[in-house]
């Protein structure tokens, strides 16, 4: 698992020389640019799993005082939560602990009932090595038993726990919150325990939402708000895709894709060290061969060092100017494509094409189908869609004219399609 918070991933190599610059402003370089991608990240994962964290709270923390109707014995509150990445548990455990008592149970920890219940038992009551779960009565908070990798229990075993600590409710409030791997689909708990161990349970499973890919994506590569130090080919973002759908959907895989991007471009491109340089590299003797081959990179000119960095940052300046434009472009491109369809006026179609296709460089014809539905779309349609435009990106002049003047429709819509044309070509 990655915690996306902390993991720096530096290849090994041999003991660093005194004077090993290059080496330490490539590093640095790496560095400082995978940790401000990963802060984009982390804040992202965090804002898409903060319902979910607070929904789990809430069911835990309450699931005790809201008995069924109608049920003859009282039930024991079993959440199962399906393939929970390690950025979610991580960050679930310590909202969980600030409200209620918690006990940490692994499969190793319970090879037999008395096992298991002592260790529960002692994690809430120190001092005591007994497996009596009625010691744990007296506890005046809310207790919690999470159980991790359940499919990994034995099931004879864990049955057994989870009938003894079912006898005990509703005198002793006490929940179990359960880690999956498997699908939720699967219903792993329904499948393997008896009846007569489900009937003692109250089990609520959900799926903590995974489906991250192209939020994240957006969010690091695609947004005009942020300027990456790592700029996705169409190549890399579709084998970045295709691995994610096709063989390991976590978000763990996903940011270690990303990170791996990251590594491969500044340690095998000698010129990523120009990304974040060292201060001293126009004059530095060490850096001599960074200089050199950017001189062979550029137009010829001057020789000195430092017009050769100057002609860089004008190269560079001119770079960052392009890639604020395709993810503007991307930006129009994708707020129009997803206004469309919400209005029925045009055919779903995966963010990460769209994505790929701007990359690549969005076809005349698509580009044309779009500008036609556009066109076409009612004057109060066309400006709900103009003002979604322009909230996203207002630095638009053209956006804001098109809202204020008092141009007639059908003109309105031909001078934007005309617009949106010539804006994407």
């Amino acid at each position: 698992m990655h915690n996306v918070d902390t993991t720096l991933y530096i290849p090994h190599t041999a003991p660093e020389l005194p004077d090993d610059r290059l080496e330490r402003a490539h590093r640095a370089a790496y560095t400082h640019a995978w940790l401000r991608c990963a802060e984009v990240l982390r804040s992202e994962i965090d804002r898409e799993h903060r319902e979910q964290r607070e929904r789990i709270v809430e069911w835990l923390l309450t699931a005790g005082d809201n008995e069924l109707p109608g049920i003859c014995q009282p039930q024991l509150p079993l959440l199962a939560v399906h393939r929970p990445d390690a950025l979610f548990t991580r960050s679930l455990l310590p909202r969980l602990a600030a409200r209620s008592a918690i006990a940490h149970l692994r499969p190793s920890d319970a090879p037999t009932v008395s096992a298991a219940l002592r260790a529960v038992v002692s994690q809430f009551v120190p001092s005591s090595s007994s497996s009596d779960i009625r010691l744990l009565d007296a506890c005046p908070h809310p207790l919690l038993v999470v159980l991790y990798d359940l499919e990994q229990f034995d099931p004879s075993v864990l049955q057994d726990v989870l009938h003894i600590c079912s006898t005990r409710i509703p005198a002793l409030r006490l929940a179990f919150l359960a880690f999956l791997s498997s699908p939720l689909s699967s219903s792993y708990i329904h499948a393997v325990y008896p009846r007569s161990t489900l009937a003692r349970l109250r089990v609520h499973s959900m799926s903590v939402h995974a489906a991250l890919l192209e939020k994240l994506l957006l969010v690091a590569f695609f947004d005009p708000a942020f300027e990456p130090d790592l700029v996705l080919g169409p190549t890399a973002l579709q084998a970045i895709v295709d691995y994610h759908t096709r063989h390991n959907s976590s978000i763990d895989a996903l940011i270690s894709c990303l990170q791996l991007s990251h590594l491969k471009h500044f340690f095998t491109e000698p010129l990523s060290i120009l990304v974040h340089p060292p201060s001293a590299l126009p004059t530095d003797p060490v850096y001599e061969p960074v200089l050199s081959l950017l001189s062979s990179r550029l137009p010829p000119g001057p020789s000195t060092a430092e017009s050769l960095w100057l002609a860089f940052q004008q190269c560079s300046n001119a770079f960052r100017a392009a890639s604020r434009a395709l993810r503007l472009g991307f930006t129009l491109l994708y707020t129009v494509h997803n206004h469309l369809v919400l209005n029925g006026h045009n055919t779903p179609r995966a963010t990460t094409d769209l994505m790929i296709s701007v990359l690549s460089g969005p076809s005349p014809r698509e580009i044309k189908s779009l500008v036609v539905h556009v066109r076409k779309l009612r004057h109060d349609a066309l400006h709900a869609l103009l003002t979604e435009l322009h909230d996203r990106d207002p630095g638009q002049d053209q956006l804001y004219s098109f809202l204020t003047g008092r141009t007639a429709e059908e003109q309105l819509g031909i001078d934007v399609s005309t617009w949106l044309s010539t804006y994407l070509m």
